[in-house]
């Protein structure tokens, strides 16, 4: 589901919604070409928030504890809703540009898994047939 969230943004100007993964061309609807950029501006701006709390020279005391803790929930509260929403309207579609996208690799990596099935038999001894 994350990775959905760190797609290639579409390219600004006339085709903005068109993006080129291998020379094939996909078309991302008017409402997922912002929204998946949104949902992971709200992500890392949590990971930011968190980094800087655990960061050792962080200026949060008993002063600014509570103001701190309220606008960390208030981040959350904005990334799990969009998040939902990311879910079940954009999630579906980008994933099935990824899917489509990684097929050729997928089939390298297959292939590349048998020949080095292969290549351990024959260090074995095994005997293996002319191709």
């Amino acid at each position: 589901m994350i990775r959905s969230f760190f797609f290639e943004k579409p390219n600004l100007g006339p085709n903005q919604q068109n993006f080129v993964i291998d020379g094939v061309e996909y078309e991302m609807t008017n409402g997922s070409k912002s929204a998946f950029w949104n949902t992971k501006g709200l992500m890392l701006e949590i990971i930011r928030r968190v980094k800087e709390i655990s960061d050792k020279n962080t200026s949060i005391d008993e002063n600014n504890y509570l103001a701190e803790k309220k606008a960390l929930f208030n981040d959350l509260k904005k990334f799990d809703k969009d998040y939902i929403k990311h879910k079940k309207n954009v999630h579906p579609e980008i994933n099935g540009f990824i899917q489509k996208a990684f097929i050729p690799l997928v089939n390298v990596l297959e292939s590349n898994m048998e020949f080095h099935k292969l290549e351990k038999l024959i260090a074995k001894g095994a005997e293996i047939p002319e191709f």
